[in-house]
């Protein structure tokens, strides 16, 4: 380590020393070996080091830990050590140096400064000077709460900026001279500032911060201390680049009277010898290290007075943290350097490029698409580099991000810990990178927090079905009221079904819009959930106005209890949150809250992390309590609203969390500022986007600090650059940079970040030949470009270790051929459990005939597609969607049928949440009924509903389906019709249906000589009905066998019918067994369209074209047979209907059905 001496100062009390380095590392060693011999003449005094971070404090306290009492075969310890922030040193110098309390509380931190000032605000005087104020706090003229709060926040973060940067404009306010920071008259619209200042500092018991440390360092200039005691014998100040001026100034005066050490980070070792930094060579340090110039400005008059001054020169082998790959003339180490000598390489510069390093890895920039393929990339990269060089590991790795709410809830899927979760590390799998996130805000993290932000946000909100359902789905109010899985499957379901929308009640409704309707709301669902419970449901029995819910009943009652429980304190608190309140009654009301909603209190369901959350929260709402008082110190009396409330404690729950899981041994995610400066072998940038680094600030419009600017003023946008040069310099090894380059959806070209494009502008420049920074990453993860052999001997640039990605670009890249069987194999047969040998059900028959293919995925695979996963309606409903009229028409047609129609039908309707409220239900269900009557009246002409008779049938099966003795069901008849019916017009499915029962009858009924009659609705026709007549005889006369001429006519004729019947039936219960052991293709649509191309000539191969795109690809916002979900699982996403025949031949199977169906029907 080197290192120069400053001179002798003229007062011999004067005890400042700073050491500076461009390494972090550096530092922390001539800390430690200061410690080490030069400890404190008290065995047991505790030594305090201020740090910037508790990442910082983590990685010194290991850092320290190794030499620190370390012997030659025994670890050093870190202990008898604290780690203050800077700002409590400050503080404390303060209390000590003017005689305070130290355990007071500061009514100039900004929290506490925002209550004083709503105060003020809320009685400004009437002068000129505050209009500006008096226009912003009201809306359309009148004077509005909801900007009071957010406007003294911004206040008094501006007004402690002032203090700390601009003592001499705060000091002249007080003096009655209203000038900015140069002493120019404020123009009249900021003349409202040095008025609030003195009504402010008026009104609170405590001096301003500008004049407290403005006495502090007069007295400790004069050796004055009036608490001496509670100074500690050494104050050192670690790792900091730039801190304000006053504080230094503080801290200068300081060393009068205790040894004061600063340890500094100072990225250009060059600029030591300088009084005052020229304009930077390096074109880094020219567009990014704005912040360290100006902190080595504010920091030279001090230097000139300091005792001892100890400059580390920039020395990587004496930091220990270089690895075994890296060299002096990487890429990585070059551009540092060039950064620390200030140096411009290249053109125009006065150090000549370089051959670019041959196969060099050090910088890596990835183009991306998007933040998933981010992370996964790093993922990949970061394996490759840990592959390269065992001595690395993950504690090795830091991944740094501008947003770390954008990444963290990312990483658990693209670093997936299979063993962390108790599972076993596949063979053929990468392993496990473990990683921690860190610096999270407490609201992310903590689910108690989210909920509670959730409910706040509900108590002004419709409370949507869908808000709702989403908050009971939290874990903490699953925990409180003992909500499973199967709870929070079942209760959408019990939402769709009573039409739940929005509103707690029809008082909720009208608060909200005038609404006087209590239809939709949770209140009717929980009245008809609860009457559900109690008495059983027949559809047309009311309590009042409350229809019963059928679907509560067993476990479900016990369901109810839980949802009663849950819903009655969620509608009670949101009620109770509604009106205005002081500080400590929203504290009381809000822990209430988090009691009633979110603890269960002891027992199984409150584990170590609920727990450490209820507390983190109810933690929260005392800081709460703790910020708000007034100027004399009591609490204030400032009532705020549920607006207010929400921005305060959403602020105090947005609060980071530190860097806790920082130093872990996991790869670290963070946030730039956590580990600032901190030495990592692999740093890595993600997210760096356009215009996520550096930051879009938020300009007040009113800071009188933005112009004209002084050293060391603070400033977000040159911030977020010197922390990216801070990161660059922090890699030891290699630095991996991924930002989104591509757009996902359209592949449109990106820019990284504009600080990002200036780095490979740099390293375009230092280097000749081709740069190989840049990687345009693919879109997906599996993609062949990752698993290309290498080319002429060298590593592919691209690579990536998941076995499971190999095998997919393995399948991708080979010609398409013909997709594989669903099966391979028929199943073995099925049990008798499901085929009953001594007889099978005509309805079962008739679902198989329906869809087989639905039929073989559902009984055998037990495989349940496609069902209805919609959630509920956020909105009222406005009129009936398709499904709606069909269910209601349907279920009307079935009550007229058997005449059990109530004769309050739309009352009863109408309580089922179906329907819109008011005249849009009314007009709905009119156009119902009107349908349904028309069809009756059909029925009507065939005999009316009396006429309805139901047939017992029992069809023996001849030989072609010996397993099966017998056909037994029962089928409706209007004398010898067998009559369908329903409110949609017949489709295929309905004809095989009354086509089957029609030929059952035929089979076992010789004397009738039925027919089947199709009715239903159908808009295109003037009439509104659609009717369908299938003929058996004509249908059965083709199928018709020889050996039947001998019997006497009549007999004959209908004794051949019966056997005819009789042996289509046989051949269709074959066809039903083979559909439980293999696909059947005989799907309804398609099978129809393929014998109505047969019917008219077309030979099997054209029948099919025609069927692909008459049914199967039928174009349309409905789509074809391919589109349905059973089709899909078995024959693949857009399959062609012939490549389907090829394997499943179902040409003999359409043409025996639906030859039958089509020929029964005739040209009608």
């Amino acid at each position: 380590m080197n290192a120069t001496g400053g001179g002798e100062v003229a007062d011999d009390d004067l005890r400042l020393h700073v050491v500076r380095s461009p390494s972090i590392a550096v530092l922390a060693d001539h800390l430690a070996e200061r410690l080490d011999t030069d400890p404190p003449a008290d065995a047991f005094a505790r030594i305090e080091v201020a740090v910037p971070s508790r990442g910082v404090e983590r990685w010194l306290t290991q850092r320290l830990s190794t030499s620190l009492g370390a012997t030659s075969d025994q670890a050093g310890v870190c202990a008898g050590v604290a780690f203050p922030f800077l700002g409590g040193v400050v503080q404390r110098t303060l209390a000590a140096t003017l005689g305070e309390d130290r355990e007071s509380v500061d009514p100039w931190s900004p929290r506490r400064l925002a209550w004083p000032l709503v105060e003020l605000l809320d009685d400004l005087p009437e002068t000129s000077a505050f209009d500006p104020l008096r226009s912003h706090l009201t809306d359309a003229g009148v004077r509005t709460a909801r900007r009071r709060f957010p406007l003294a926040r911004r206040i008094a973060d501006l007004f402690d900026r002032y203090a700390l940067y601009r003592p001499d404009m705060t000091a002249a306010w007080l003096d009655g001279h209203d000038v900015d920071g140069d002493g120019d008259p404020l123009p009249a619209n900021l003349g409202w500032q040095p008025p609030l200042w003195r009504q402010l500092t008026g009104m609170l018991a405590t001096d301003s911060p500008d004049r407290r440390t403005t006495e502090a360092i007069d007295r400790l200039q004069r050796g004055e201390v009036a608490r001496g005691e509670d100074l500690p014998e050494a104050v050192t100040v670690f790792g900091v680049l730039a801190m304000p001026p006053r504080h230094l100034e503080l801290l200068s005066a300081l060393a009068r009277v205790a040894p004061v050490t600063l340890y500094a980070i100072a990225p250009c070792p060059a600029w030591s010898a300088e009084d005052s930094v020229p304009v930077p060579r390096n074109p880094l340090l020219l567009a990014s290290g704005v912040v360290a110039r100006e902190a080595h400005t504010v920091l030279t008059p001090h230097l000139e007075r300091a005792v001892h001054l100890d400059v580390a020169a920039h020395a990587d082998d004496a930091s220990g943290d270089a690895g075994p790959g890296q060299t002096g003339n990487s890429a990585l180490s070059v551009l540092q350097a060039d950064v620390r000598g200030d140096h411009r390489r290249g053109p125009g510069g006065q150090l000549p490029a370089l051959p670019w390093p041959a196969g060099d890895g050090s910088v890596q920039v990835h183009a991306c698409h998007g933040p998933v393929r981010q992370l996964e990339v790093l993922r990949e990269v970061l394996l490759g580099l840990l592959e390269d060089d065992p001595s690395l590991e993950p504690r090795d790795i830091v991944v740094l991000t501008p947003d770390i709410e954008v990444y963290a809830p990312i990483v658990p899927a693209a670093f997936p810990q299979r063993q962390a979760r108790g599972g076993s590390q596949d063979p053929g799998a990468p392993p496990d990178l473990p990683v921690r996130v860190a610096d999270r805000a407490l609201a992310a993290e903590n689910a108690v927090a989210q909920a509670l932000l959730t409910v706040l946000e509900l108590t002004t909100a419709r409370v949507t079905a869908s808000q709702v359902l989403d908050l009971l789905a939290t874990a903490p109010v699953r925990a409180r009221f003992d909500l499973g899985d199967s709870d929070l499957e079942e209760l959408p379901r019990w939402v769709l079904g009573t039409g739940v929308s929005w509103g707690i009640d029809a008082d909720h409704r009208r608060e909200l819009i005038d609404l006087e309707d209590g239809a939709h709301t949770w209140s009717a669902a929980l009245d008809r959930w609860t009457l559900g419970a109690a008495m059983a449901d027949d559809g047309t029995r009311m309590v009042g106005d409350v229809l019963p819910y059928d679907d509560v009943e067993g476990a479900g009652v016990e369901l109810l209890g839980r949802v009663t429980s849950a819903t009655d304190a969620l509608f009670a608190t949101l009620r109770s949150l509604a009106e205005p309140r002081s500080v400590g009654a929203w504290r009381a009301s809000l822990a209430a809250a988090v009691t009633l909603l979110f603890d269960p209190g002891p027992g199984p369901h409150r584990d170590a992390e609920l727990t450490a959350q209820l507390g983190q929260v109810r933690a929260a709402l005392d800081d709460l309590v703790a910020d708000a008082v007034t100027g004399d110190g009591s609490s204030t009396q400032v009532e705020l609203t549920l607006e207010e409330l929400r921005g305060i404690l959403g602020d105090l729950l947005a609060a980071g969390g530190g860097a806790g899981a920082t130093a872990t041994g996991a790869v670290t995610v963070t946030g730039f500022e956590a580990l600032r400066n901190v030495p990592h072998r692999i740093v890595c940038l993600v997210g760096m986007d356009d215009g996520a680094l550096p930051r879009a600030g938020v300009e007040h419009g009113f800071d009188l600090l933005e112009a004209p600017s002084r050293p060391g003023d603070p400033d977000r946008r040159l911030e977020d650059r010197q922390l990216l040069l801070d990161a660059v310099l922090s890699a030891v090894d290699h630095l991996v940079v991924t930002y989104s380059g591509h757009d996902p959806r359209t592949n449109e070209h990106l820019q990284p970040a504009v600080a990002i494009s200036e780095l490979l502008d740099v390293l375009q420049a230092s280097f000749t030949g081709p740069v190989q920074v840049v990687h345009s990453q693919p879109l997906q993860p599996h993609s062949p470009r990752y698993f290309r052999a290498a080319v002429d001997g060298e590593e592919p640039v691209l690579r990536a270790f998941d076995p499971h990605h190999l095998a997919a670009a393995r399948a991708a890249s080979q010609a398409s051929g013909p997709v594989p069987a669903f099966l391979d194999a028929p199943l073995p047969p099925p049990p008798d459990d499901l085929v009953d040998p001594t007889g099978i059900d005509l309805d079962d028959l008739i679902r198989f005939l329906e869809h087989p293919v639905r039929f073989l995925l559902q009984r055998r695979l037990g495989l349940t597609l496609g069902e209805d996963d919609r959630r509920p309606p956020d909105r009222d409903p406005t009129e009936l969607d398709g499904l709606q009229r069909w269910q209601l028409g349907q279920d009307l047609l079935e009550r007229g049928l058997t005449a059990t129609v109530p004769e309050d039908w739309r009352t009863v309707t109408m309580a089922t949440g179906t329907a819109p409220v008011g005249g849009l239900g009314q007009v709905a269900l009119e156009g119902v009924e009107d349908l349904v009557q028309r069809l009756l009246q059909e029925v009507g002409e065939l005999g009316g509903h009396r006429c309805l008779r139901q047939l017992e049938l029992e069809v023996p099966i001849p030989g072609g389906a010996p397993q099966v003795a017998r056909l037994v069901g029962a089928v409706e008849v209007v004398g010898d019709t067998v009559l369908h019916i329903g409110v949609s017009s017949p489709k295929p499915k309905h004809l095989v249906a009354a086509w089957v029962r029609t030929v059952a009858v035929l089979a076992s009924e010789p004397e009738l000589t039925p027919q089947a009659l199709l009715v239903g609705g159908d808009a295109g026709l003037k009439s509104g009905v659609r009717r369908i007549t299938l003929d058996p005889l004509a249908g059965l006369l083709p199928l018709a066998v020889d050996g039947e001429e001998d019997l006497a006519p009549e007999a004959a004729g209908m004794a051949a019918v019966a056997a005819m019947a009789r042996e289509h039936l046989g051949a269709l219960v074959a066809l039903y067994l083979r559909g439980h052991r293999e696909v059947v293709a005989l799907v309804p649509d398609t099978a129809a369209a393929y014998a109505a191309a047969r019917a008219d000539g077309a030979d099997h191969d054209a029948a099919v074209t025609a069927a692909h795109f008459k049914a199967w690809a039928r174009p349309g916002p409905f789509g074809g047979d391919r589109d349905d979900a059973y089709c899909v699982q078995a024959f693949g996403p857009d399959a062609d209907l012939g490549e389907i025949d090829a394997r499943h031949p179902f040409g003999a199977a359409a043409d025996q059905l639906w030859g039958a169906i089509l020929a029964a029907k005739g040209k009608g």
